[in-house]
């Protein structure tokens, strides 16, 4: 059973590096898409994992071959090689890892796919709420803003003069992306065997690093601050203030409005609300209403903070967002183009441990000609 993947195959000797990541990339995704298939962050990670007779391939089965041709690949030219090591033997691995020739083709190959998998996929639950930007190394990205309102029209009498002029301005926002940092040590007995998990390991480090950015995108567009002087923003929930929200979103945006928020603000909000036998059988089955007051409702991936002892979500359980269909999203996410991976040799840690800091960068920021609202219900 033999990997291929486009036009790429790990027993083509001219290709191997390449055709190792392109397989690895697949195992990452196919992980991923395993580990994490209920959570939307992931969807456009799914990857069909078949071999070279189009069959579909177990994940263990896949996972365990990979890694031994991964081995093998990093032995090649390594003075480990001379030494007769076999890479099906536990010990043998754990000396080639001492062997820097042999470390750093792994992890030369480990970061090639996770810069693949990052640089290719956007954070897919986010686009509904911001627009995402790639710029080059060191560059910021700049978005024009200005006044929304139209010019005023006033009667014009004979003899009667009209009141000042307006002045319309322009400004620009500059977003820089700031760099992020994951310090990562791998422990070389648990990769020492051919059932180390490399899949599930690149599939962990991806959806940290993507929640990570998710979670800049919600603390960014559910700060009341940021609309707490305007028009748009409600402290409590009622039929009135809600409904008059809305209208004045659609108005000043020229688009429809849909409702985004948690389950659980999605439930608050339906349970003030009065409702037949019809309605009451949908509240049953789903928690909430699909649609309050002609305004559709988008339940928002929730995620949870995994290294707090409690889990605490990151989005808002109390705060509905009123957003419109316009392509202006409230917020922008500029991210830098490619990243870094900084490894630290055996020569500074233990023998039976590798240290290494995957370093990426972006920065969300709010900047938008589309106005938003955020609604306060429990």
């Amino acid at each position: 059973m033999n990997f291929e993947f486009k036009k790429y195959s790990v027993n083509n000797v001219d290709n191997k590096f390449t055709a190792l990541v392109e397989a690895g990339t697949s195992l990452s995704k196919f992980a991923m898409n395993s580990l994490y298939k209920e959570d939307s962050l992931s969807t456009k990670y799914a990857v069909d994992l078949r071999s070279t007779s189009g069959i579909a391939l177990n994940y263990q089965e896949a996972n365990k071959e990979f890694v031994n041709k991964l081995y093998q690949y990093c032995l090649e030219g390594s003075p480990s090689a001379n030494l007769g090591l076999d890479v099906n033997n536990r010990a043998n691995v754990v000396r080639m890892f001492s062997d820097p020739f042999f470390a750093h083709k792994f992890f030369a190959i480990q970061s090639e796919i996770l810069i693949g998998i990052n640089s290719d996929n956007e954070v897919e639950e986010a686009l509904q709420l911001a627009n995402v930007s790639n710029v080059g190394l060191g560059d910021s990205k700049a978005f024009q803003i200005e006044s929304k309102a139209l010019w005023k029209i006033q009667d014009h009498g004979w003899e009667n003069n009209v009141s000042d002029a307006q002045k319309q301005f322009k400004s620009s926002i500059y977003v820089t992306p700031r760099r992020k940092s994951a310090k990562i040590t791998m422990e070389i007995e648990q990769a020492s065997a051919l059932d180390y998990d490399f899949g599930k390991q690149i599939a962990k480090l991806a959806m940290s690093l993507r929640k990570a950015m998710y979670n800049d995108i919600i603390d960014i567009i559910f700060t009341v601050a940021n609309v707490s002087s305007t028009p748009f923003y409600q402290a409590s929930f009622s039929k009135t203030t809600y409904v008059t929200v809305v209208d004045q979103l659609a108005a000043t945006n020229s688009a429809n409005v849909r409702a985004y928020g948690s389950r659980l603000a999605f439930v608050n909000m339906t349970n003030g609300v009065t409702t037949g036998f019809q309605t009451q059988d949908e509240i049953n089955k789903t928690g909430f209403l699909g649609n309050v007051y002609g305004t559709p409702f988008v339940v928002i991936n929730q995620v949870v903070d995994s290294n707090s002892a409690l889990f605490t979500t990151k989005v808002p359980t109390n705060r509905i967002l009123l957003v419109s269909d316009v392509g202006d999203k409230p917020v922008k996410l500029v991210r830098e183009d490619g990243m870094r991976y900084i490894v630290k040799d055996g020569t500074d840690t233990s023998l039976f441990s590798r240290s290494y800091t995957v370093i990426d960068s972006w920065k969300a920021a709010l900047a938008t000609q589309a106005s938003y609202g955020i609604i306060v219900v429990a």
